[in-house]
């Protein structure tokens, strides 16, 4: 999550950013769920910041908020409150809701080594190519928008094919 605020800070922007921007990074595709006008933020007293307790909690509020996006915010915020304290009363609660706790291992993810510059581009290519161009069409394309690109269509088959290569190794569990 630390890259993620890194990027978010870089573009000036707030936490209700950060689906966006995991969307975009990982598919390149932002759906409508992804923005949120407001968020749950947790305020730590900086004076006991190891205490949970003497936390605080404010929705923050964007300028496109409405009422209908701070309710679900608020319901949530409730519902975990109240279901920390019932845990917290009743020892057996708290072990019932660790025995039901689950992880759902996700996809490894190896970031991808410097020696290969041309992701962005490749990437490009195998979205146009999943879109239906063909192989010349891609280089047409490209010779048109980069006239230094120095590219045969061969090249721009081995590069697609080395991206799907690369999607399917970082999708491999």
């Amino acid at each position: 999550m630390t890259d993620i605020k890194r990027v978010r800070e870089t573009f000036n922007r707030s936490p209700n950013f950060d689906e966006v921007i995991i969307y975009s990074i990982a598919f390149t595709y932002i759906p409508e769920k992804a923005y949120k006008a407001c968020y749950l933020e947790t305020i730590i007293d900086p004076s006991d910041p190891n205490d949970p307790e003497k936390y605080k909690y404010a929705i923050i509020v964007t300028p496109n908020t409405t009422i209908d996006d701070i309710k679900p915010v608020l319901k949530d915020y409730k519902k975990k409150i109240l279901l920390g304290l019932k845990q917290k009363k009743n020892q057996k609660d708290m072990k019932e809701a660790l025995k039901e706790y689950k992880f759902e291992l996700g996809p490894n993810y190896y970031p991808p080594s410097r020696k290969n510059e041309n992701i962005i581009r490749d990437r490009e290519w195998y979205w146009l190519k999943k879109s239906g161009l063909s192989y010349g069409e891609i280089l047409k394309i490209s010779l048109e928008k980069n006239k230094k690109l120095d590219i045969t269509r061969d090249g721009v088959i081995s590069a697609i094919e080395s991206y799907k290569k690369r999607l399917i190794q970082d999708w491999e569990y």
